[in-house]
């Protein structure tokens, strides 16, 4: 087909948002139909599964949410993968240090749990809210934050502003005061970052800080998701 000629050896995958677990067996027929036009023969193998802010979801949903991606997979796909997003819209509430419970991680974990032999893969938002909008990123970098992916949390670390020296103050407090969650320069480069901005052998003008935070809080997480628990 002309769809295969333009992809090659490359596959498409196919991200479905589907706004409640319960009612995510309406998607099927549409699926069904999906991946039985000739266009999407051969060229699609993996599905996202995309619930949005990650739900609080009881044992037996997630037991029926399970039967439902099975029911996805069938279609025709040969991977299929669960996302959703727990990190808040706002860390107004958080003052100096906090944390944010990782729900997607743990929603995931039940999941899987309900049927291994799914293989269910783990998709998320990171440390950004599943309801973003252009507006709500225009608004971040009011003050210096750390976000920090740890098995079941964030930990959270906020300065007062976004001054060059509170970055350097709050990766102080990440390498000093949480010494048992924080990973060492070697991890990733965000936590290269922050190591960098605490050591105090290298001199403030050298230290990376403002818009690397961006850079600093995906590569860590990325990195704990694949090294530590993916």
């Amino acid at each position: 087909s002309r769809v295969k000629n333009v992809l090659g050896d490359r596959q498409m995958t196919l991200r479905l948002r589907v706004d409640d677990a319960d009612t995510a067996i309406q998607h099927l027929p549409a699926l069904q139909k999906l991946m039985g036009m000739p266009e999407a023969l051969g060229c699609v193998d993996r599905l996202i599964v995309d619930l949005g802010a990650t739900p609080a979801l009881i044992a037996s949903q997630i037991t029926s949410f399970a039967s439902v991606l099975k029911n996805f997979k069938a279609v025709g796909f040969a991977h299929i993968h669960l996302a959703s997003g727990a990190f808040p819209d706002s860390l107004a509430n958080i003052s100096g240090a906090g944390e944010v419970k990782r729900l997607d991680w743990a929603l995931w974990k039940a999941t899987v749990a309900t049927s291994p032999k799914l293989m269910l893969g783990f998709s998320d938002y990171g440390p950004l809210t599943p309801e973003w909008s252009e507006e709500t990123l225009t608004r971040r970098g009011g003050r210096s934050a750390i976000r920090y992916a740890l098995d079941d949390k964030w930990r959270i670390i906020r300065g007062p502003s976004n001054k060059k020296s509170d970055s350097i103050a709050i990766s102080k407090l990440m390498v000093q005061l949480y010494a048992n969650e924080f990973k060492g320069r070697l991890y990733s480069f965000g936590d290269l970052l922050i190591d960098e901005r605490a050591d105090p052998s290298i001199p403030d003008s050298a230290k990376r800080c403002g818009q690397y935070q961006i850079a600093e809080f995906w590569s860590h997480h990325i990195a704990f998701v694949v090294k530590d628990q993916y």
